[in-house]
């Protein structure tokens, strides 16, 4: 699902490119790969030199008809949210959750707003000083369901194999947080989709231009900005908190940072059966950023997560004794929940 889906018609690909740019693509590119060098399941990327000015590029093209289709699959989630809500009153309202998807699928097949997010995930990085790339975007090349970008000579983060011999991968993931902190807090950008196919390692430095040579350097480079969340200043405070709150284990703090996201509970906080939901939800958060944490600091943390799930198999237990749930937990669950998932 990350980079290996089948392709589309090398056909296909001309025609979608023609339509979009205007112009036929021998006009526009001196070559042209017509095997794809990766392919997910809205578009392949193709390696390419452009014709002006023999620039390597990756030219992402979307596959045909996938805006029709996404747009079909969303109204068949729509339908199967509205009939559990129907069909089984204790299920929280997802109603936003599935807006925010629709919003950010139909924002994914336009790559003219994904050139736009990737510029301003550059000019951020760049204005605060942080050692991650993003592939800069061409934009006289790029239309609705094409995307043009100086082309990344790199792989995924996850082939730690190739990394040079000395990389100080804990400097490397560092400076990964570095990054989405200022993203997420400084220029309210959240990338929605950061697996391995979406965050490469590009080698820099002297030594990374000669073929066969060991590079000197590498650094991250976040790839693929079509699905993306824009905080206003409140969602950032609010995100702050709960990132504050799950690595303090803050339980008050917790459960007002996710009111101030716009969760709503149907159950009295006082009971013990919102205590042990807030319990167990608060852990599997704290969970979720394990590897943000810098080793030296794991042995205390995974302490720190045995005691809190000591904590919730005792809760949890005291509740089942006290008999079945009166009240429906969870009443609301706001959109932008999607993007911590």
């Amino acid at each position: 699902l990350q980079d290996e889906l089948p392709v589309s018609n090398f056909q296909e690909v001309m025609r979608t490119l023609k339509s979009d740019l205007g112009r036929p693509m021998d006009e526009i590119f001196s070559d042209f790969g017509q095997k794809p060098e990766a392919s997910a399941s809205v578009a392949q990327a193709h390696v390419a030199w452009l014709r002006e000015n023999g620039q390597k590029v990756c030219v992402k093209v979307q596959h045909h008809g996938v805006s029709s289709l996404m747009g079909a699959d969303l109204k068949t989630v729509e339908f199967i949210a509205v009939r559990m809500t129907k069909y089984h009153p204790d299920a929280p309202d997802v109603t936003d959750l599935i807006r925010e998807w629709r919003r950010a699928s139909q924002e994914e097949v336009d790559f003219r707003l994904e050139a736009q997010n990737a510029l301003r995930a550059l000019r951020t990085l760049r204005r605060n000083n942080i050692d991650v790339a993003c592939p800069e975007p061409i934009l006289g090349y790029c239309g609705k369901r094409v995307l043009t970008m100086v082309f990344i000579n790199g792989w995924k983060i996850t082939d730690l194999d190739r990394l040079p011999y000395g990389t100080d991968r804990e400097s490397m993931c560092c400076e990964l947080v570095n990054a989405f902190s200022a993203l997420a807090f400084d220029e309210g950008l959240i990338h929605g989709d950061p697996h391995p196919g979406n965050v490469f390692v590009e080698p820099v430095g002297v030594a990374a231009g000669k073929p066969g040579s060991q590079p000197q350097k590498v650094r991250p480079v976040l790839l693929d900005w079509g699905i993306v969340k824009h905080l206003d200043y409140n969602e950032r405070v609010a995100a702050a908190k709960w990132i504050i709150a799950t690595l303090a284990q803050d339980r008050q703090l917790y459960l007002s940072s996710l009111i101030d996201l716009g969760f709503e509970f149907g159950m009295d906080g006082d009971t013990l059966e919102f205590a042990t939901f807030i319990e167990a939800s608060l852990g599997s958060s704290a969970w979720m950023f394990r590897d943000s944490i810098p080793s030296a600091s794991q042995m205390t943390f995974m302490q720190q997560m045995q005691q809190h799930q000591d904590r919730a198999e005792r809760q949890e237990m005291q509740q089942q004794a006290a008999g079945p749930k009166q009240q429906k937990m969870i009443g609301k669950v706001p959109g932008v929940v999607l993007f911590f998932l």
